[in-house]
């Protein structure tokens, strides 16, 4: 509780002496942070002359509403409590706040009167549990930063879109937006990352300097963004991108990352660019060498440049550009022309698919006119229908250049060896020999039957299947393994995914088939590996561990799961859980000790806290828990005892707040724990780790360097960037992990 003189500094008696001509009769500024205070006096209603209130770290739950009326406060600090509401602030447009910053609360919901704080220049509202917005925001002329992260908001009001303040920074990371519309021409720093962003305008955002949005859903780019004549920066990593061609109009673009999308091909247009950071590890460019991929930018860029096909005139006459495409003859007669130039497999497939849809001549009659002509028709189509269905053994070394070359029509038996062929090919009847058909035309003297009007060899073939996907989900397909072939089960087995069972039965293939469930029965004996990531799971089936009580490896990354069976742990030989990038909220199936458990990657998902049990499975090396909402306490990591025999450790983008008890774990060789409020490095806890080689403690707020950390025999990897650690000089960071930990054993006592 505050002193009650704090309210009444004029009644203070000052001791002899003082310097009275220093002090003040009134109060402007109070500080009353880092203390345990949880509640204000409402003796504060009388500091009329208030400007500044800091309350930040305290445990505050509801703040006196006299603070609604200080005509004088402009700056109110209310970060890391407990608050779970504030005050009517902005009714008869007071308090005049110019900045208001109440993060790492416990906010769900914000008062309609902010409307009236018309002076607010900044508001963060950060890391709280807000699921909506008042309307009303737009009506603030004078906010310039606005920080939403880490909230439950699904939309922004409509007013805050369609009429905005003159926004220059807007942070509304880690949210559940889905869809967004911006027309805010002052905006130059926009963050949308860890949303679920599908679609994104940004036509009106004429000044956008920075767009910063991985970890969503993007299938395209988002609009607008070719107009945007100042964008320097973009990060558009971890979505779905297929096609990036637009981003070669950004021409003051200086830092591209596009890293783990779904790219194929990459527009070398994008070579001419000033960048000075392209980022494309993790697309699926099989045609780009991976020493270029991985390589340094201007090698990158070098490479794109050098794809640019130049369609400008070189010579006089050179057509380059300007030529129209050729128009192929497809008349009977023209096929024994030996000059015409051989049909690309495009227009192989379009002549048939156009012949599909013609009206077929009667048979006799094709006959008569040409016969040979019928049976190079036939040959052509044979071949046509090969080449769609993959049949490429059926084409000369003749074509050259990595194209298709010409095959002379049969003529004779190779013809009707062909015939019959292209008969089995379709599952269709023995068809009659060409010189029998055109004899029974010509003597028939009824006329030509049904059956000569339009042979089974003329009808038109059926439609092409589309191109071959990289998993068949055939409910009928037999069971093929990688080395042996087995009868085809139930078509009910597995529904309809059998054929995705590979390695002799042992392990369920099906990523990326945007399957929406699991089979809940049917899996085979010998199953022990499932790989379903990437799919559209929202559900995993019940009993799992009675469906495949022998389940090693779980993958289902990269799906909708909120939530995992609790039988998971009864699987007594399973090794291996990855659930990253899922909506999961705890980890129930460590409700005991599981022996054999030797990983688990549950990064990016919402989990607020670890089962106990976890860190204390015998065989475990690996956890990853990346951008989670786990804090120090909520990791439940033992006192002491037996721990898990921990090496790869990762609890980066979390909210930590202090390093966890890393003694717990003397074998560990990788730690990350950057992004997570840290501000010291307690000796106590690293000194334990001697096979510690990398340690990444990048943008925290530790402000010194233990020089113990020197004495760590085989750390090599040291990342201390975004860190306010003044005793390390700037030029000693920028020479790396060596230069720094040379200077710390300088340091060292002794």
């Amino acid at each position: 509780m505050l002193p009650p003189l704090c309210c009444n500094i004029g009644s203070v008696v000052l001791p002899e002496g003082s310097a009275w001509w220093e002090t003040r009769e009134t109060l402007e500024t109070m500080d009353v942070s880092q203390n345990e205070l949880i509640s204000l006096p409402d003796e504060l209603g009388t500091l009329e002359d208030l400007q500044q209130l800091d309350a930040t770290n305290n445990r505050l739950r509801v703040l006196p509403p006299v603070l609604a009326e200080l005509p004088a406060l402009k700056k109110l600090m209310l970060a890391h409590n407990q608050l779970t509401q504030l005050p009517e602030l902005g009714a008869f447009n007071l308090p005049p706040l110019v900045q208001l910053v109440a993060s790492h609360n416990a906010l769900t919901a914000v008062p309609p009167s902010f409307a009236g704080l018309i002076y607010l220049v900044e508001l963060d509202l950060s890391h709280n549990r807000l699921g909506t917005l008042p309307s009303g925001l737009g009506g603030m002329r004078a906010l310039k930063t606005l920080m939403l992260a880490k909230n439950e908001l699904i939309e922004l009001p409509a007013d805050l879109v369609q009429s905005p303040p003159p926004l220059v920074s807007l942070d509304a990371s880690e949210n559940r937006l889905r869809r967004l519309r911006l027309s805010v021409p002052s905006l130059r720093t926009l963050l949308l990352a860890n949303n679920r962003l599908e679609s994104l305008e940004l036509q009106g955002c004429a000044g956008l300097q920075e767009l910063s949005a991985p970890f969503n859903i993007f299938g395209v780019l988002p609009s607008g963004m070719p107009y945007l004549a100042q964008l320097a920066t973009v990060d558009l990593s971890s979505n779905k991108l297929t096609e990036v061609e637009q981003l070669s109009a950004c021409a003051s673009l200086t830092r591209l990352d596009l890293s783990c999308n779904e790219l194929r091909e990459v527009p070398p247009l994008l070579g001419n660019l000033s960048l000075n950071k392209l980022a494309l590890s993790g697309n699926p460019l099989r045609t780009m060498p991976s020493a270029v991929l991985n390589g340094p930018t201007p090698k990158l860029l070098a490479h794109l440049r050098g794809k640019i096909v130049d369609t400008s005139p070189q010579w006089d006459g050179d057509m380059r550009g300007q030529m129209a495409p050729m128009q192929i003859d497809r008349s009977l007669g023209a096929l024994g022309d030996e000059n015409r130039p051989a049909q690309t497999p495009h227009q192989q497939h379009r002549q048939q698919h156009q012949h599909q849809h013609q009206q077929v001549m009667p048979y006799a009659a094709q006959q008569q006119q040409h016969p040979q002509a019928t049976m190079q028709q036939q040959y052509l189509q044979q071949q046509q229908e090969m080449l769609h269905y993959g049949g490429g053994a059926a084409y000369s070394a003749g074509g050259g250049g990595g194209g298709f070359g010409r095959m002379a029509p049969p003529r004779g038996a190779d013809c009707r060896a062909s015939e019959r062929g292209f008969d089995a090919l379709y599952n269709r009847p023995p068809s009659q020999p060409t010189s029998e058909r055109a004899s029974s035309s010509r003597t028939s003297s009824r006329g030509p039957s049904p059956a000569l009007q339009r042979p089974a060899q003329l009808q038109p073939p059926p439609a092409p299947p589309p191109s071959r996907p990289t998993h068949s989900v055939s409910a009928s397909a037999p069971f093929q393994t990688e080395t042996n072939s087995r009868p085809a089960p139930p078509a009910s087995a597995l529904d309809g995914l059998y054929s995705h069972v590979v390695k002799e039965g042992t392990e369920l293939k099906v990523d990326g088939l945007k399957l929406t469930a699991l089979p809940s029965g049917g899996y085979p004996e010998t199953l022990h590996t499932i790989l379903a990531a990437s799919n559209q799971l929202r559900a995993l089936p019940d009993g799992l561990s009675g469906l495949i009580p022998g389940l090693r490896c779980l993958d289902v990354s990269k799906n909708a799961l909120s939530l995992l069976p609790f039988d998971l742990g009864g699987c007594p030989e399973l090794q291996a859980v990855r659930v990253a990038h899922n909506q999961l909220r705890d980890l129930g199936f460590v409700g005991v000790v599981l022996s054999s458990l030797t990983e688990l990657n549950a990064d990016r998902n919402v989990l607020v806290e670890v089962p106990a049990a976890l860190w204390l499975c015998p065989r475990l090396r690996t956890v990853s828990l990346c951008a989670n909402k786990l804090t120090a306490a909520s990791l439940h990591m033992p006192g002491g005892g037996a721990a898990a025999p921990l090496e790869y450790l990762d609890l980066g983008e979390n909210r930590l707040g202090a390093l966890p008890p890393l003694a717990l774990f003397p074998r560990l060789r990788e730690v990350h724990v950057q992004q997570n409020g840290i501000r010291e490095l307690p000796v106590e806890h690293l000194m334990p780790l001697q096979k510690l080689q990398t340690l990444d403690i990048s943008c925290n707020d530790v402000t010194m360097l233990p020089a113990e950390l020197a004495l760590l025999p085989v750390l090599q990897n040291l990342t201390i960037v975004g860190n306010a650690i003044r005793s390390i000089p700037q030029n000693v960071q920028q020479r790396g992990a060596t230069a720094v930990l040379d200077l710390l054993k300088k340091r060292l006592p002794g």
